[in-house]
């Protein structure tokens, strides 16, 4: 994601928000997160934070319960909420998230 952020900023290159999302799932997925080059990736084209899914939330907040000692996990999950804030089932993610985090617990 680094790479990506860095050969975006030097080349003017700007991605589709299609050919973002599997970045952004990959993220999800990592056991230990970047998120400084998550957060740069987002500040480069802010419509890329319209490709995090309820689904990115989801595997976080499950990846966040499995790590409990890896604050990156917290920290990425607040990403994503910030991201999805400005929708309309904003609440209704949150009150996913949460009894996800409390059956994960």
């Amino acid at each position: 994601c680094e790479l990506l952020v860095h050969l975006m900023e030097q080349n003017n290159i700007i991605l589709k928000i299609d050919d973002v999302e599997p970045i952004i799932q990959a993220i999800c997925t990592t056991k230990t997160p970047n998120l400084y080059a998550f957060a740069c990736l987002l500040d480069v084209e802010t419509s890329y934070r319209n490709a995090v899914s309820r689904g990115n939330i989801i595997k976080v907040v499950q990846s966040s319960a499995l790590n409990t000692g890896n604050p990156e996990f917290q920290e990425l999950l607040l990403i994503l909420l910030k991201c999805y804030e400005n929708r309309d089932d904003y609440d209704e993610v949150v009150s996913l998230a949460f009894d996800e985090a409390v059956g994960q617990s």
